[in-house]
C-alpha cells in the first residue's frame, strides 16, 4: 500500500474541450507542502516544454487541489493543496487537422501485474502542425521533445511519476502502482473520440 498524489491539469480553449490530464506521483512517506509545490512546478515545466506542439488558444492549468489516494483501494486518504501556478498558453501553429488529433506519450513502469507490464498514457494536444509530418507520422524531433519533457517528473524530491493499476473488482484491495522508468512518444498521432460521436 502506498499513497498516490493525484495532480490534474485542466486544458481549455478549443472546440471539443475542455480536457484534463491526470498525473500520479508516489512517495515513501508524507510530502510536505513544499514538496507538493515542487511537483507542481515540475509539471508546469513539462507543459511549458510541450506548449509549442499544441494549437494556440489552448490554456493549461495545474489545478490547486491534490487528492491523496491509497493505491491498493483507490480510497481518498486526504486532500492537499498547492500554491497557485500561472496558466500556460499553447503556442503551436494553427492547424486545420481534427481537434481530436493528439500526441501520445507512453509511460513505462517497473510494475508487472497479471503477467503484464503496467503502462500509462498521456494525450497531448490538440496537436499543432509541428506534430505531424507530410506522411502523417510524428517527426523524430517531436518525439524526442515529448519524451524529454517528462524527464523532470521522474524524480522530484524523491517523489516520482507513477501509473496506478486500479483494483479489480472495484471493491477489492488489490490495486498497485509502479514508478515510471521512461517515457516515449508514439510514432503516430492518437485520436480522441467523444462518446457523442
Amino acid at each position: 500500500m502506498s499513497d498516490l498524489y493525484r495532480f490534474r491539469i485542466a486544458l481549455t480553449g478549443w472546440n471539443g474541450g475542455p480536457g484534463v490530464n491526470t498525473l500520479h506521483f508516489r512517495n515513501e512517506g508524507i510530502l510536505a507542502s513544499e514538496g507538493l509545490d515542487e511537483i507542481a512546478d515540475a509539471i508546469a515545466t513539462t507543459y511549458t516544454a510541450l506548449k509549442g506542439l499544441i494549437v494556440p488558444g489552448v490554456s493549461m492549468l495545474v489545478q490547486p487541489n491534490v487528492d491523496v489516494i491509497d493505491d491498493s483501494t483507490g480510497t481518498l486518504v486526504r486532500a492537499e493543496s498547492i500554491s497557485a501556478i500561472a496558466p500556460i498558453a499553447a503556442s503551436g501553429n494553427t492547424t486545420k487537422a481534427s481537434r481530436a488529433n493528439m500526441l501520445l506519450a507512453q509511460l513505462h513502469t517497473d510494475l508487472i501485474t497479471d503477467g503484464r507490464r503496467v503502462q500509462g498514457r498521456v494525450f497531448i494536444g490538440p496537436m499543432a502542425d509541428q506534430g505531424s509530418d507530410t506522411d502523417g507520422t510524428v517527426p523524430a524531433a517531436v518525439r524526442l521533445t515529448v519524451s524529454s519533457a517528462f524527464d523532470g517528473l521522474l524524480d522530484v524530491l524523491g517523489a516520482r511519476l507513477a501509473v496506478w493499476h486500479r483494483p479489480k473488482p472495484r471493491a477489492a484491495a488489490n490495486g498497485d502502482s509502479g514508478h515510471v522508468q521512461s517515457v516515449t512518444c508514439m510514432g503516430k498521432p492518437a485520436q480522441l473520440r467523444s462518446r457523442r460521436d
